[in-house]
């Protein structure tokens, strides 16, 4: 079933029906165990909340309801399981928030409501690390598009990118973008290159990749490079041996894009896709479902872990048929890392995308089951041990960048590739910034701290 293909409001009543798969919670080995679990005063049903790890160590996500109400939580928790609610919604500024929220680089999330607001068409919101939100713009359903399923992004440029799914003026859906107080529309999304997006992401080229799960030459989706003025690079339109994006791509450190399809592949039920940035190219890197233990249609995007080997979860196949995470290394090994077994490991149903945080533990959360039914959040040990991560992985000469990780205080020393950094500010034990300095080639970004050094996951970018 293509999870991805509904809006999340069809999505949370398909979630609903299946609260009574999982009604238990206990711990699964120790690679595997529960975080937390939504409880209604925390939160219920976290419909295809992306974690994001904000500058105080917590990992931050939303709900579409809260056990009574459909109007939607955010909500924020410490890796150690103790967990809280940010912000709830009562209605007025938008009902269901659901695709999580994005850090900024002026230290607050942003985030969209798919429903409600002005016109009820939902919302682009901002919310302090305190709580105080901020409704930005209200979605007509016009030409501005409506019904907004995912935070959006921030741009290299500082701008935020973000889509909708729908409109009343014939076009599928919208690229916007949120500059300076204002949001305008800069790409209408239409049924011959594809619609209804489920992902957007900026490769290191600087243009927009989104992913598109219907429409296309052939009807099965798309993939297409925008640049961030609106216009359309490259399509390459998905078929139906390789289809339906199951949320945005990822790019690799070897500089190509990777993503899952929740359907395709020799056995039909979903794979792992290349798309090479430079050609436009999409070449299949494994074919799920080819035995009862892999799991089938790959839910949310890929996240490639510190250890370069990608991380993902499937809502079907497994030991109980209720899905999977899993692990793709680079050299094209598949490997079942763990089966959700409802109702016995408690975890709930209906995973979605992981998130590494800078301990190194993996962090993702179910929609439904889990002790109170309602989903869960839970936790994958794979062995590796902390890093550092970065708001923007790219920069020029002289610029600030904002590192997270933890153990921060006390640092010493931070390099650029090899060259020191003249001028650094350690702001908590989780959160710190590094100006880049003359001479600093693109590289690794590494910190010392009085326990050892850390290292970022990912190459720092020099831009001229």
């Amino acid at each position: 079933m293509r999870l991805h293909s509904l809006t999340s409001r069809v999505l949370w009543i398909i979630a609903s029906s299946a609260i009574a798969l999982s009604s238990s919670m206990t711990s699964f080995g120790q690679t595997v165990k529960t975080v937390l679990n939504f409880d209604g005063t925390n939160g219920a049903y976290p419909v295809n909340s992306a974690l994001v790890q904000g500058r105080d160590g917590h990992l931050y996500g939303t709900t579409t309801g809260d056990g009574i109400t459909t109007f939607g939580t955010i909500f924020r928790f410490k890796p150690s399981g103790e967990g809280s609610t940010l912000y709830r919604f009562n209605g007025s500024e938008g009902i269901g928030p659901a695709g999580g929220v994005t850090l900024v680089s002026d230290g607050n999330f942003y985030g969209t409501t798919q429903a409600g607001g002005t016109f009820g068409e939902g919302t682009l919101f901002r919310v302090s690390p305190g709580g105080q939100l901020a409704v930005l713009y209200n979605f007509t359903g016009g030409a501005d598009g409506g019904v907004p399923l995912s935070a959006p992004i921030e741009g290299s440029d500082g701008n935020l990118y973000g889509t909708t799914v729908s409109s009343s003026t014939g076009t599928a859906g919208t690229i916007y973008k949120y500059s300076a107080g204002k949001l305008t529309t800069i790409y209408s999304f239409d049924t011959a290159h594809g619609y209804f997006p489920v992902g957007l992401v900026q490769g290191t080229d600087g243009y927009l990749y989104a992913s598109t799960a219907l429409g296309g030459t052939y009807g099965f989706g798309s993939y297409l490079k925008v640049s961030t003025s609106g216009i359309l690079k490259n399509t390459h339109a998905l078929r139906g041996s390789a289809y339906g994006p199951a949320g945005a791509l990822v790019q690799g450190s070897d500089g190509n894009l990777y993503g899952a399809l929740d359907g395709g592949g020799l056995y039909k039920k979903g794979a792992i896709g290349l798309l090479n940035q430079t050609t436009g190219l999409l070449s299949t890197l494994f074919s799920l479902g080819a035995n009862s233990s892999d799991g089938t249609s790959p839910s949310g995007a890929l996240v490639q872990g510190v250890d370069k080997s990608f991380y993902g979860v499937t809502v079907g196949g497994g030991q109980r048929s209720a899905g999977v995470i899993f692990e793709f290394t680079s050299a094209g090994t598949y490997s079942e890392l763990f089966s959700f077994i409802p109702p016995s490991n408690g975890l709930g149903v209906l995973p979605y995308t992981l998130k590494q945080h800078t301990t190194g533990e993996f962090f993702g959360v179910t929609v439904v089951g889990g002790a109170k039914g309602l989903g869960s959040i839970y936790s994958l040990e794979v062995g590796v041990g902390p890093f550092l991560s970065l708001q923007k992985y790219q920069g020029k000469l002289g610029s600030t960048t904002q590192i997270l990780g933890q153990g921060l205080t006390g640092v010493t020393n931070v390099t650029y590739n090899g060259v020191p950094a003249t001028a650094f500010e350690v702001v908590s034990d989780t959160y710190m910034t590094a100006v880049v300095p003359l001479g600093a080639s693109s590289g690794s970004i590494v910190v010392t701290t009085p326990t050892g050094s850390l290292q970022t996951d990912k190459t720092f970018i020099i831009r001229k």
